[in-house]
């Protein structure tokens, strides 16, 4: 840890000079470029040209190199409070402040080739499933503060993990659910579907749990013991995880139905249930009015919150990067940015990000978040240039 703080350190002094230079180019706005250890920058300085950006109306809040060795590449980004999380294929994980750019802590949350699955953010702590190993990452600190294995739920796990302030819940590979205690570790109940099929997510609050299954059905139980308050059946294996906002449920469901289903009746809160043109294998995204729902070939679309009406779609467009008032700013591949009216449903420009491989899905603010394999990491934003064109 001390010689990656002493690595960062050295390349920032050389940084310096650039940082200067970029207050000139970007008109006296302060975007600084942190450098990491040796390796992450990729053919040029830039993850973005600078130039490119101006033209288009986007403002550099900040970029930083991350030390990623030549043998490794950024696999997955994450944003939860005041951090961005950088995942390696060799499950390294980085943690970036978001205001300021710098790099909080890096360390080695498992052994290279070690699945993990997505965290869940909790208590502004991180709870990740490794195995059958619950770790909690707390960035307040930089470390794993606690890691365990659950022994009752087998080799592995089959799916994320989700809390509330009295359990953790966890489907194990042998098609249980474990409500284990919080700070005790040990299980107060389990469930199982009724046709015993395998638990592919779990969401939960305080008063209610869901499990989603690869048989097509989700089934809600109380979060004291396994009482079922309802039952949905899609009618088709649902792959892609759960996904709760407040009293809602969205099931993204292969049979190419999006659901939005009331937690507390399971009961759907759409007075038809969205179709899509594919087999729906990743989650929904919920921003503040609407809903994002990737469609593999048939890309991404846009629905109302409320009355789930199509907004837009478009077959390029791949996800969510941010939403600035009634703006999206949407990810397309091969490395382009978007930007969607969500009122008009009409594209109003477009940017392209060639060398941007990753980005990480941001529902809290405007500011979006993108890097390429080798850990070039930007953070951007729409300027009053780019948001006048509505």
């Amino acid at each position: 840890m001390n010689l990656l703080r002493f690595m960062m350190q050295s390349r920032l002094q050389r940084g310096l000079l650039l940082s200067a230079v970029l207050f000139v180019l970007f008109g006296g706005t302060f975007c600084p470029v942190a450098f990491g250890a040796a390796g992450g920058t990729g053919d040029g300085v830039f993850l973005v040209e600078p130039g490119l950006l101006r033209h288009a109306g986007l403002e550099m809040g900040w970029q930083i190199n991350l030390p990623i060795k030549s043998s490794e590449k950024v696999d997955r980004m994450y944003v939860f409070g005041g951090f961005v999380y950088v995942l390696t294929d060799s499950n390294y994980i980085f943690c970036i402040d978001r205001v300021k750019g710098s790099v909080r802590f890096g360390l080695q949350l498992a052994a290279k080739g070690l699945p993990i699955y997505p965290p869940q953010h909790y208590d502004d702590k991180l709870l990740f499933v490794i195995g059958n190993r619950l770790s909690i990452l707390n960035p307040a600190v930089g470390a794993i503060t606690d890691s365990r294995q659950i022994g009752v739920m087998g080799r592995s796990a089959a799916c994320a993990a989700v809390r509330n302030s009295e359990h953790i819940f966890i489907a194990g590979a042998q098609r249980k659910l474990h409500a284990i205690v919080v700070g005790e570790y040990w299980q107060r109940f389990q469930a199982t579907a009724d046709d015993n099929s395998l638990i592919t997510s779990v969401v939960a609050d305080e008063k209610l749990v869901a499990f989603a299954t690869d048989s097509g059905s989700v089934v809600i139980i109380s979060s004291q013991g396994p009482v079922k308050r309802g039952q949905f059946d899609a009618g088709g294996a649902i792959s892609a995880p759960l996904v709760r906002d407040r009293r809602w449920l969205y099931v993204s469901a292969e049979n190419t139905k999006l659901y939005k289903l009331d937690m507390r009746t399971g009961r759907s809160g759409w007075q038809e249930d969205f179709q899509t043109g594919a087999s729906l294998t990743e989650s929904a995204i919920v921003g503040k009015m609407v809903v994002y729902q990737y469609a593999g070939p048939e890309g991404l679309y846009a629905i109302d919150k409320d009355s789930g009406e199509q907004i837009w779609h478009e077959k390029g467009a791949h996800s969510l990067l941010s939403e600035d008032g009634g703006l999206a700013n949407v990810f397309a591949r091969p490395g382009k940015l978007m930007v969607m009216d969500n009122i008009s449903g009409k594209e109003l420009f477009s940017v392209n990000l060639a060398a941007v491989t990753h980005h990480a899905v941001n529902t809290a603010d405007e500011n979006m978040y993108l890097s390429d394999d080798a850990g070039r990491v930007m953070n951007l934003r729409l300027g009053q240039k780019a948001r006048s064109r509505e």
